[in-house]
Protein backbone atom coordinates (compact mmCIF):
# COMPACT_ATOMS: atom_id res chain seq x y z
CA UNK A 1 0.00 0.00 0.00
CA UNK A 2 1.27 2.87 -1.04
CA UNK A 3 0.04 6.82 0.95
CA UNK A 4 0.79 10.05 -0.02
CA UNK A 5 0.45 12.53 3.40
CA UNK A 6 -0.05 15.44 0.82
CA UNK A 7 -3.63 14.57 1.46
CA UNK A 8 -3.58 15.49 4.93
CA UNK A 9 -4.54 19.00 5.65
CA UNK A 10 -1.48 21.29 5.68
CA UNK A 11 -2.28 21.78 9.41
CA UNK A 12 -1.34 18.29 10.12
CA UNK A 13 1.36 17.89 7.42
CA UNK A 14 2.89 21.19 6.17
CA UNK A 15 5.72 19.65 4.96
CA UNK A 16 5.08 18.41 1.63
CA UNK A 17 5.80 19.31 -1.53
CA UNK A 18 1.42 20.08 -2.57
CA UNK A 19 0.16 21.02 0.65
CA UNK A 20 -3.73 20.41 0.45
CA UNK A 21 -5.98 22.64 1.87
CA UNK A 22 -9.07 20.97 3.12
CA UNK A 23 -7.61 17.82 3.09
CA UNK A 24 -7.83 14.74 5.72
CA UNK A 25 -6.86 15.71 9.55
CA UNK A 26 -4.39 12.74 11.43
CA UNK A 27 -7.45 11.25 12.36
CA UNK A 28 -9.36 10.71 9.75
CA UNK A 29 -6.30 8.80 7.51
CA UNK A 30 -6.04 6.40 10.05
CA UNK A 31 -9.59 5.36 10.09
CA UNK A 32 -9.34 5.86 5.95
CA UNK A 33 -6.11 3.29 6.33
CA UNK A 34 -7.48 1.33 9.53
CA UNK A 35 -10.71 0.78 6.60
CA UNK A 36 -8.54 -0.04 3.91
CA UNK A 37 -6.07 -2.61 5.59
CA UNK A 38 -8.55 -4.77 7.41
CA UNK A 39 -10.10 -6.55 4.54
CA UNK A 40 -6.15 -7.05 2.89
CA UNK A 41 -3.24 -8.96 3.72
CA UNK A 42 -0.75 -5.97 3.65
CA UNK A 43 2.64 -6.92 2.86
CA UNK A 44 4.34 -3.58 2.73
CA UNK A 45 3.54 0.73 3.22
CA UNK A 46 5.19 3.13 1.56
CA UNK A 47 4.55 6.60 2.74
CA UNK A 48 5.70 9.29 0.51
CA UNK A 49 5.93 12.74 -0.13
CA UNK A 50 7.52 14.25 3.27
CA UNK A 51 9.63 17.06 2.82
CA UNK A 52 11.74 17.82 5.93
CA UNK A 53 13.43 21.12 4.45
CA UNK A 54 9.71 22.90 4.36
CA UNK A 55 8.73 21.92 7.76
CA UNK A 56 11.39 23.22 10.13
CA UNK A 57 9.16 22.41 13.53
CA UNK A 58 9.02 18.84 11.77
CA UNK A 59 5.57 18.46 12.19
CA UNK A 60 5.19 16.29 8.90
CA UNK A 61 7.88 13.79 10.16
CA UNK A 62 5.30 13.22 13.16
CA UNK A 63 2.50 12.49 11.36
CA UNK A 64 4.67 9.92 8.55
CA UNK A 65 5.85 8.33 11.95
CA UNK A 66 2.73 8.24 13.77
CA UNK A 67 0.63 6.96 10.71
CA UNK A 68 3.39 4.62 9.76
CA UNK A 69 3.20 2.57 13.56
CA UNK A 70 -0.42 2.82 13.98
CA UNK A 71 -0.41 1.02 10.26
CA UNK A 72 2.25 -1.74 11.51
CA UNK A 73 0.25 -1.98 14.58
CA UNK A 74 -2.90 -3.04 12.68
CA UNK A 75 -1.16 -5.57 10.78
CA UNK A 76 0.63 -7.48 14.38
CA UNK A 77 -2.68 -7.48 15.54
CA UNK A 78 -4.67 -8.40 12.65
CA UNK A 79 -2.04 -11.22 11.79
CA UNK A 80 -1.68 -12.20 16.28
CA UNK A 81 -5.93 -12.33 15.63
CA UNK A 82 -5.56 -14.58 12.39
CA UNK A 83 -3.25 -17.08 14.42
CA UNK A 84 -5.22 -17.11 17.01
CA UNK A 85 -8.16 -17.98 15.03
CA UNK A 86 -6.62 -20.81 13.13
CA UNK A 87 -4.97 -22.62 16.61
CA UNK A 88 -8.23 -21.96 18.54
CA UNK A 89 -6.76 -19.81 21.07
CA UNK A 90 -7.95 -16.85 22.42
Amino acid sequence: MSFDIDVLDPAFAPGTEIPSAGGLSTRQALDLLKTATSRSTLVGFDLVEVSPPADPAEITVLAALKLIFEVWGMVKVARESGLSEMSGKR
